[in-house]
């Protein structure tokens, strides 16, 4: 007597027949439907469509050349973003100067419009009181330049410098055009 095996061997045929049912479909709509593909030659009708002989285009006709513009100057016209200061840094030189030591402030000024600076004044205050002024050479857009000016504290205390840069006509944002700092001087 033959013996059977205890186990037989199993196969997933299931995705293969589906995939083979999915061509056939397929198939057989692009085979046996041609009633919906369009017309291919002249006259033959394919699901309302005709198909028709090339028009052949008509030739344009060449134009007349354009005259060259009359020589005009160039002229530019503000961006809409004008020109603007703003105060990058401002500080004392040295930090803590003693009592008829000369210090450096030094302001360093950036134009951050598109448009270019005119000359302008730069102020700089010891508590308030005008030291000196200075002038600021015009600024290209996103140039910058640093003024200095020196100063000799006569007396020990607390002082707040300050500078000042006079605002361009039409400069939108002057809050940035003034800056401070604290000096400690000592004996």
């Amino acid at each position: 007597m033959a013996t059977k095996p205890k186990h037989k061997a199993k196969t997933n045929a299931k995705p293969f027949v589906v995939v083979l049912i999915l061509l056939v479909i397929v198939a057989i709509f692009i085979f046996a439907r041609p009633s919906l593909m369009p017309a291919t030659q002249e006259g033959e009708r394919r699901a309302g469509f005709v198909a028709q002989p090339e028009t052949p285009v008509p030739a344009e006709e060449p134009e007349a050349p354009i005259p060259a513009p009359a020589e005009e100057p160039i002229v530019l016209a503000p961006s809409g973003n004008p020109a603007q200061y703003k105060i990058i840094s401002f500080t004392n030189r040295p930090t803590s100067p003693k009592t008829g030591e000369t210090a450096t402030l030094t302001v360093n000024v950036k134009n951050v419009g598109e448009d270019a600076t005119t000359e302008t004044t730069v102020e700089f205050f010891i508590d308030g009181v005008l030291i000196a002024t200075e002038t600021l050479q015009p600024l290209t857009n996103n140039a910058a330049d640093v003024v200095s000016v020196t100063w000799s504290p006569t007396a020990t205390g607390t002082y707040t410098a300050m500078v000042k840069v006079a605002p361009l006509p039409g400069e939108k944002f002057v809050d940035d055009n003034e800056e401070d700092t604290t000096v400690l001087v000592f004996e």
